[in-house]
């Protein structure tokens, strides 16, 4: 410990450089003993290897969030020559090293400290988009890549370096430079944040979120935005898409789930907007949306009992209702020795059985080949002989085969469907088939829609940020060319409190029992008639 303050304080007496510097240099040395990354830059310290390894342990320990620094790496520039292999431990190298990124914070435009990142990142920036194929390299090369050549750039301008006050600095630099180069810049500390679970951004300076269930305005330090580009650039490259030069739109799911669209201009008038749905750590069960009152215990036993005796229904509701969220619960109901195929614009549904066929439709641009619609999967869903087919959205001309699919015996269909109600939940379905310039009358596909439905299920987000499932109904027969629709359950609204938004009501059953309980009976599933009756 000795000779390194001697070290330190003859490095900056002689050179008259900062601290800092000295620090920096001398700890890149011993990181990269015996490592010839780079053809010509071989270094050597004045203490022996084994000096050197004990005090990189015992006062340096802080490089290890670097990652695996003493890991011997392909060069970037040229073939290195033979060298004298390492004796010192290697690190495993994973997709997700440790990283300084994990506790500190982010420094972007306005910070004292933007400039040093601004000059590094373009700087790195251009060294790895003139490498071909080092952005396709893990990102454990590519984490090391950026901070080893954060500290060799530093090392070539003191002046730039003598603006870094402390180590402290130097690892909150690290760590926001890897932002910008490799992850999510600006919006990675809401990434981070699980109260947080959509993110929105509409051009460089203006953004808002949803925390625990509320929309709020936050600050969004995009420079500009080329800025917001780079990022969006990331995002593609983690998620494995690119942008079509002639279409400005582009959905992806990134490596933790979470659902991203992007709108490039000219389309997005007011520059690049981003939309964020992240993914929970743990998909919400059943259980946890009956503690979120959500619906009930008794609504909770009554779909059960529908999927295991394989009616088919829809969940319907608004935007953010939490369609998908109930969709992907209710999939625990199904037995696990059934197949299943789910289909998907954008893969959401995290199922836990293990026969689950995942599909996703891939659109193309206009005039493009290799469009794959849901219509074409869900032909080939039934093809290959699926027990089970959920899928994420209805939308489209794929009304028609789920309802002939329906119709001729495959049943156990679950699907989600924006609408505002059970009523509005049967007109969209019947847009949909009407759109596909079919010359069948109006009550003969009410007829179709009423014979291969069961249930409908109508979920929607209140003005608190709460969802309820506000009504389980039946989906009867015709009745005067319209199809008749008995409720099983439903919310009783009965406004809001006096002193807060919190909404009042409970749920009840409306009195009337299924008329498909004699199936559940000749299948051995048994409910309770009481749980029908109502409530005195």
């Amino acid at each position: 410990m000795k000779s390194l303050i001697l070290l330190l304080h003859g490095g900056y007496t002689k050179y008259k450089i900062p601290f800092l510097i000295a620090f920096i240099i001398l700890s890149k040395l011993f990181v990269e003993i015996h490592s010839m990354l780079l053809k010509h830059r071989i270094l050597s310290l004045p203490q022996t290897k084994e000096e050197a390894k004990v005090e990189f342990e015992e006062e340096d320990a802080w490089l290890n969030d670097m990652g695996s620094s003493s890991q011997s790496q392909p060069p970037l520039e040229s073939k290195p020559e033979a060298a004298e292999p390492s004796h010192e431990k290697e690190h495993p190298v994973t997709e997700e090293v440790p990283s300084i990124s994990q506790s500190h914070k982010y420094i972007g435009p306005g910070h004292p400290l933007w400039p040093v990142v601004l000059w590094l990142r373009e700087r790195i920036w251009q060294e790895l988009y003139q490498k071909p194929g080092i952005l396709s390299t893990s990102r454990a090369f590519l984490v090391n890549f950026v901070q080893k050549r954060a500290i060799d750039l530093l090392h070539e301008e003191p002046k730039l370096a003598q603006k870094v006050g402390d180590i402290a600095e130097a690892k909150l630099i690290l760590h926001s430079l890897v932002n910008e180069v490799l992850d999510y810049g600006p919006l990675e500390t809401l990434m981070k944040d699980e109260s947080v679970s959509e993110i929105m951004v509409v051009g460089p300076h203006f953004a808002y979120i949803e925390r625990n269930g509320a929309i709020e305005d936050v600050l969004c330090n995009f420079e500009d935005d080329r800025h917001m580009e780079r990022i969006i650039e990331n995002m593609l490259r983690r998620a494995g898409r690119h942008m079509k030069p002639d279409w400005p739109i582009v959905d992806m799911r990134l490596p933790d789930g979470s659902l991203v669209n992007v709108v490039m201009p000219p389309s997005a008038v007011n520059g690049p907007t981003i939309t964020i749905r992240k993914a929970s750590k743990k998909p919400l069960s059943i259980d946890d949306l009956i503690q979120m009152e959500t619906l009930t215990s008794e609504m909770a036993e009554f779909l059960r009992a529908c999927i295991q005796a394989h009616l088919n229904i829809v969940i319907c509701g608004g935007i953010a209702s939490g369609r998908t969220t109930l969709l992907n619960a209710l999939s625990a109901y199904i037995p696990a020795e059934e197949r299943i195929t789910t289909i998907e614009e954008v893969a959401e549904l995290r199922l836990s059985q293990r026969h689950v066929v995942s599909l996703v439709s891939q659109v193309g641009s206009p005039g493009s080949t290799g469009t794959v619609t849901v219509h074409d999967l869900v032909v080939n869903a039934l093809r290959i002989g699926s027990e089970r087919i959920l899928l994420g959205e209805c939308r489209g001309d794929e009304i028609v085969g789920l309802l002939q699919a329906m119709n001729n015996g495959n049943n156990g269909f679950l699907m989600t469907l924006y609408a505002n109600d059970l009523r509005n939940c049967l007109t969209r379905l019947e847009m949909m088939y009407l759109a596909t310039a079919t010359t069948l009358p109006v009550t003969l596909i009410r007829a179709q829609i009423a014979s291969a439905l069961d249930v409908i299920v109508h979920v929607s987000r209140l003005r608190d940020g709460s969802r309820k499932m506000l009504n389980i109904a039946e989906v009867q027969d015709m009745e005067n060319d319209a199809i008749k629709l008995q409720s099983i359950f439903h919310f009783k609204d009965a406004g809001f409190g006096t002193t807060s938004r919190e909404p009042k009501g409970a749920f009840e059953p409306s009195g009337f029992s299924p008329s498909f309980l004699p199936k559940f009976e000749a299948m051995g599933i048994h409910l309770p008639p009481e749980m029908f009756q109502l409530l005195c």
